[in-house]
């Protein structure tokens, strides 16, 4: 267990990597590689995920075991008012229209002054209470680069948020949290959301490519702990309803193979700080100089 000063110690350097993630690409030493297949991370779980329309239902269970599920209540805020009284393709596009301003100002509130009185800050308040974590950090930039055989693969993309918790054993946990807003209303149940891959798949191996960078990354500035992931299905047709789940086990999910393609795929990591990358890079530096 690690003490309180302690846990602090590790929160300032975990800003002070995050902050260094945040730079621009033109402070970076690396040059972009001119041999290099650039990929959304959005896109993992098309290869990276295994098919989930074979035994379906035991890989669901896998997942949703492996995640700390909870339901939060939340006050609807009036002024966005009920989408579902209102004709449906006007409603899905003001409900996605709103899902746009909620990250936005999901962002302002983890980066700025939480309001508390917001549906925004309510939601992030709760998630850290049930949680016992502190959201440190919003729309986190990160890049880094998968090496398979002669291949190498670009990752850049924002993390959604990351957040520092204190794990039940009192040991530091970093977590990759992603925000998934939506308008569908079929799914007036939320827990309906992690019954189906449909809807889980996507958000899941995306959170788990931005896990394995920021691990490396993590690694580099010497900052050892373990790091969770947080999925936070949002519905903005029935607001009101959250839940959010935390994942910071995946045993489950290694047993049924659910992450064999995507440690596979990234069998050697994203490149070591030590490898020389001057075949791919036109200069001579490492990545630890990312």
């Amino acid at each position: 267990m690690v003490s309180k000063s302690s846990l602090q110690d590790i929160e300032k350097l975990l800003v002070s990597v995050l902050k260094h993630l945040q730079q621009t690409e033109s402070q970076s030493k690396l040059k972009l590689f001119t041999e290099c297949d650039k990929k959304m991370p959005s896109s993992a779980a098309n290869f990276m995920g295994p098919d989930f329309r074979t035994q379906t239902r035991k890989k669901v269970y896998a997942v949703r075991s492996a995640f700390d599920i909870r339901n939060i209540k939340i006050p609807v805020d009036r002024n966005h008012g009920d989408p579902s009284k209102k004709s449906s393709s006007r409603s899905l596009k003001q409900a996605q229209e709103r899902g746009k301003q909620f990250h936005k100002a999901l962002v302002k509130q983890i980066n700025g002054q939480r309001t508390r009185k917001s549906v925004e800050g309510q939601l992030l308040t709760k998630l850290e209470e049930e949680f016992n974590c502190k959201f440190l950090q919003a729309e986190v930039r990160i890049r880094g680069y998968a090496v398979k055989r002669s291949k190498v693969d670009c990752y850049k993309g924002k993390i959604d948020a990351v957040a520092l918790r204190q794990s039940p054993r009192g040991d530091p946990e970093v977590v990759v949290v992603e925000w998934k807003t939506f308008a569908k209303d079929d799914l007036q149940n939320p827990m309906k959301w992690w019954n189906g891959a449909t809807y889980f798949k996507k958000p899941l191996y995306q959170c788990l490519l931005y896990r394995e960078l920021l691990q490396t990354h993590l690694e580099v500035s010497d900052l050892r702990a373990r790091i969770g992931i947080m999925l936070v299905p949002y519905n903005q047709a029935h607001q009101g309803k959250v839940v959010p789940g935390l994942c910071t086990d995946f045993q489950n999910m290694e047993k049924e193979g659910l992450r064999e393609r995507l440690a596979r795929y990234l069998e050697d990591g994203v490149l070591k700080e030590t490898t020389v990358v001057k075949d791919i890079v036109d200069i001579s530096a490492t990545v630890k100089d990312m």
